[in-house]
């Protein structure tokens, strides 16, 4: 499967409490593509929704928790799964986001 990972900054994420991160690591070790997108780059294009998507393959390591692939623009139909993964700061960007991924 694909999977898309809606995240906060990945520079930012705390891999050792983050449950994001524990929940890639257990996607790519059951054979899953991880793929990390941040907010700002959804976008509607030509009647999709579409994201810069960076391909990741998460590690073991807590300080150096993935080695960053591609980074892709992608129609979101392109994946199995798109989740989520911010606490919501119920402000209009949050909101823009909401209604995108309805329409994905």
């Amino acid at each position: 499967m694909r999977l898309a990972f809606i995240l906060d900054p990945i520079e930012h994420l705390k891999a050792y409490k983050d449950s994001s991160v524990a929940m890639m690591r257990a996607a790519a070790a059951r054979g899953h593509q991880v793929f990390s997108i941040q907010r700002p780059d959804l976008h509607w294009l030509d009647g999709q929704v579409r994201a810069r998507a960076l391909a990741l393959t998460p590690t073991a390591d807590n300080a150096a928790w993935y080695v960053p692939g591609e980074v892709t623009t992608v129609a979101l139909t392109e994946f199995d799964a798109v989740l989520m993964r911010q606490d919501p700061p119920f402000d209009f960007e949050y909101l823009t986001a909401t209604w995108l991924l309805e329409r994905a």
